[in-house]
């Protein structure tokens, strides 16, 4: 009778056995899932026999009533009553890997604050193996730890994981206190072991188990080489949008690479707070990206749309990668001084100023970014007042929106391109000049020195 009081007031509560029952109803989920396609698809046939959440509440009801009977009213009926001293429990809070051995900690309570010893053991998954750890019995429970540096078991069951199992006594008690480790320790035993079992940590770059300089170095080099890019075109950067029509006709010229005035092409409301797009929302799902709001379809799918940018002569050279980036629903064509430079899918074959896609592209995949590599294109662009020119392509007239959203990116894919210090090798050594020059030209005191070199 006092195993069993004991069992029930420490190992067998009402809320780890809620618990168990709630684990065991979550592990089902995909069973549950499961018949209910087949009693579907059957017709209501075959009938439940998986665990519902009407048994789980059932045998949760079950439990907690037999534990309030035998805590409450058989346990008292035979006469029991509890020992005068109660018997200390322990809990493990942290088992863990350090270089010289395996770290154990615990903490413990004795009501009575008696004098009490630990022993601990190592066992595997299925509880087939149970041991004494090495020089871990009768340790002072009060010392809260132990490390654990010889005689660890072998690989057979490290690749299973292993748990440890405590054991704390009182001199007086009439029981000990128990707990095992919540998750299984796979102990590693070379820095193989450590990144085969995903145990590696992310800025141990070189995979050495150890986060130093060395790393650091391979962070720098990677920064250095892949943020020579420059924006040419961000996603909110002012547009022109016009709706041609048949009274007044656009020539190609809109296209770019020569005198255009498109000062007029305002026809949008604009709507700050947005992200920079052109098109409209009638229903719901684009309204967060428009800022240029055209309204509708009003009798034309196509739009034009122009964005002039700027490039620095000193970057002309270093280009060596051109990326157009789009949000888009339907279609489109773009075009950079004058020259076509990328189209995406369902753009008509006959091109005209009142044109329309001829499919939809879907609107989760719209509000996504996709890259359009359009490097070879890298030598039309010129220093100085460049225009990007879209025409942009709707469906259908009944359309409830239309989506275009555009970033222009100019790279260099130069493994060099970061050599600051131009010794051939991209290192740390050219993050550090290369901060010295930010900081030097972002001098708040110096209102000559804006740009980063």
């Amino acid at each position: 009778m006092t195993i069993l009081s004991d069992v029930l007031d420490h190992y067998m509560t009402i809320d780890q056995v809620h618990a168990m029952v709630d684990a065991y109803y979550d592990y089902t989920l995909q069973d549950r899932t499961d018949e209910m396609t087949i009693r579907a698809e059957w017709n209501a046939w075959p009938g439940s026999f998986v665990f519902t959440e009407a048994r789980r509440d059932a045998i949760k009801t079950f439990y907690t009533n037999r534990w309030n009977w035998l805590k409450n009213t058989w346990l008292p009926s035979q006469g029991y009553t509890a020992p005068s001293n109660a018997h200390p429990t322990i809990e493990i809070t942290e088992v863990s890997r350090l270089s010289e051995g395996i770290e154990i900690e615990w903490q413990y309570n004795d009501a009575e604050a008696d004098a009490c010893t630990v022993d601990l053991y190592w066992l595997d998954k299925k509880w087939s193996q149970m041991e004494p750890i090495p020089d871990a019995n009768n340790l002072p429970a009060e010392g809260g730890s132990f490390v654990w540096t010889n005689d660890l078991p072998d690989d057979e069951f490290l690749n299973r994981g292993i748990y440890i199992h405590a054991v704390i006594h009182d001199d007086v008690s009439d029981l000990p206190g128990h707990d095992t480790s919540d998750s299984p320790l796979i102990v590693l035993k070379s820095c193989n072991q450590v990144w085969n079992y995903g145990y590696g940590m992310v800025e141990d770059l070189n995979r050495d188990c150890r986060v130093n300089l060395v790393d650091v170095a391979m962070v720098t080099s990677e920064w250095l080489q892949s943020n020579f890019n420059t924006t040419l075109i961000a996603e909110d950067a002012s547009k022109r949008v016009l709706q041609p029509t048949a009274e007044y006709p656009v020539d190609d010229s809109w296209k770019g690479g020569q005198s255009f005035d498109d000062s007029s092409w305002n026809d949008y409301s604009y709507i700050s707070d947005k992200l920079g797009a052109v098109g409209y929302e009638l229903s719901s799902g684009f309204q967060d990206y428009i800022s240029y709001d055209i309204g509708g379809v009003n009798g034309n799918l196509t739009r034009y749309i122009r964005i002039h940018f700027s490039v620095n002569e000193s970057d002309l050279s270093l280009f060596t990668e051109l990326t157009l980036r789009m949000r888009y629903d339907d279609a489109f064509v773009a075009y950079i001084n004058g020259e076509e430079v990328t189209r995406s899918d369902y753009v008509p074959t006959s091109l005209t100023w009142d044109s329309g896609a001829v499919n939809s592209h879907d609107d989760s995949l719209a509000i996504q970014f996709e890259n359009f590599d359009i490097s070879d294109h890298i030598s039309i662009l010129h220093a100085g007042d460049n225009v990007l020119a879209l025409h942009a392509l709707n469906y259908l007239t009944s359309s409830s929106d239309f989506l275009m959203s555009i970033e222009l990116v100019a790279g260099n894919n130069n493994p060099l391109a970061a050599d600051i210090n131009e010794d051939n090798v991209v290192d740390l050594d050219d993050m550090v000049r290369l901060a010295m020059q930010w900081l030097e030209c972002n001098n708040p005191e110096d209102p000559d020195c804006t740009e980063v070199p």
